[in-house]
């Protein structure tokens, strides 16, 4: 017998490091991508005992799918599971969870696939596209700009409160005036426009 990593006849060859396989026939009814050598996403080179990954692979057992271009350095490559918790729906942080289940047979690639979390200014699956502007449509019909009446009461002048909207925020104080208000919420990148 070959001691542990070796196999051959003469036990000359190296045995290179396995993974979860990207692609096999499940093994029963709840079981599937069982350990493979190189993940079944490369060749193992068995005089170095390295895997030699197919294109758009990395990682010792070629485990992982990795960003295209590496978000060409506008944006940062996560995993599947860190993009999930950077969720945003309508600009609202909308954080859920993906691979949390060891069990859920869907969200097997939690760890291994990866995607682009662009930076500011910056889209697309490899974050290769500029963003343009956004804002609401000036053609909607039958809209009206929203109006929100805030009212505190603070008995001595030394309390304060945050306003947040899209995931932004501001403090306010008892002796803000409207103005101060105005300016600050106006300071909020996910705000068009407030008027006091």
């Amino acid at each position: 017998d070959c001691e542990s990593g070796r196999s051959g006849p003469d036990c000359s060859l190296i045995d290179c490091p396995t993974g979860k396989s990207w692609f096999s026939f499940p093994t029963a009814a709840n079981a599937a991508h069982s350990d493979g050598e190189c993940s079944d996403m490369g060749i193992c080179n068995r005089n170095t005992g390295q895997c030699e990954c197919a294109s758009g692979f990395e990682g010792a057992a070629c485990q992982y799918l990795t960003c295209q271009q590496d978000c060409l350095g506008n944006g940062e490559c996560q995993s599947m599971a860190t993009l999930a918790g950077s969720n945003e729906v309508n600009g609202v942080p909308t954080p859920y969870t993906y691979g949390s289940d060891p069990n859920n047979s869907l969200t097997w690639d939690s760890d291994q696939v990866f995607g682009c979390f662009c930076s500011d200014n910056f889209e697309g699956y490899n974050c290769n596209l500029k963003s343009c502007p956004k804002g609401d449509d000036p053609n909607t019909q039958h809209q009206d700009n929203e109006i929100q009446q805030l009212s505190c009461t603070d008995s001595n002048d030394a309390g304060y409160f945050e306003l947040s909207f899209r995931g932004q925020s501001v403090s306010v104080t008892a002796t803000n005036t409207a103005a101060d208000l105005e300016t600050a919420l106006n300071g909020l990148s996910v705000i068009e426009e407030v008027s006091i």
